[in-house]
């Protein structure tokens, strides 16, 4: 292990020595992953589940690293943050329908969109902002979300890898084991 004194950039410069002077390191990148898999799911948004629900980890080609992936296309700007704006990805909205309510997150999990609902109308105030409200049977508008033409997504750093502290713990660990069993 490397002197206790070390930074974190000595002790991931101890690490890629390893590795480069190590050739069969696919069984230890194997577990490494699976820790930084794991803790990447415990530390993962929860809101639906489905995200860290969708995390997996590859082993790179050449044995000497691990990717974790998902088939989810939001990882990336959930786990660093971002800006999404209207009109790129997939879907070209002209805006994006920002839910205020529990109720308006289950509306918008639907594959659907929300231009279809009858009961989902517009309303622009004062200021300019604008809403889609849902119709009640007592004629009060009832404000299910906000429209932005974009919207700031804060990183939260859940997948854990090289710069996680318990991660470099364990690789260092596992590493060292694997080389001095002479593998």
């Amino acid at each position: 292990m490397p002197d206790i004194n070390l930074d974190m950039t000595e002790t991931i410069q101890y690490i890629r020595d390893m590795i480069e002077n190590t050739k069969n390191l696919y069984i230890p990148m194997v577990d490494i992953g699976r820790k930084s898999l794991n803790k990447s799911i415990e530390l993962a948004p929860k809101d639906t589940g489905a995200l860290a629900d969708s995390l997996d980890v590859q082993i790179l080609p050449d044995g000497k690293g691990w990717a974790i992936v998902s088939d989810l296309p939001y990882l990336v700007i959930q786990d660093r943050g971002g800006t999404i704006t209207a009109g790129e990805g997939p879907l070209k909205a002209k805006m994006l329908a920002i839910p205020l309510n529990k109720t308006a997150k289950k509306i918008g999990r639907r594959k659907s969109s929300l231009r279809n609902r009858s009961d989902l109308f517009v309303i622009r105030l004062k200021d300019g902002r604008l809403f889609l409200a849902q119709k009640r049977a007592s004629g009060k508008p009832r404000f299910m979300f906000k429209l932005q033409k974009s919207v700031q997504i804060p990183g939260q750093n859940f997948v854990a890898g090289i710069e996680d502290p318990e991660i470099v713990d364990f690789m260092v660990e596992r590493l060292e084991k694997w080389i001095s069993e002479g593998k």
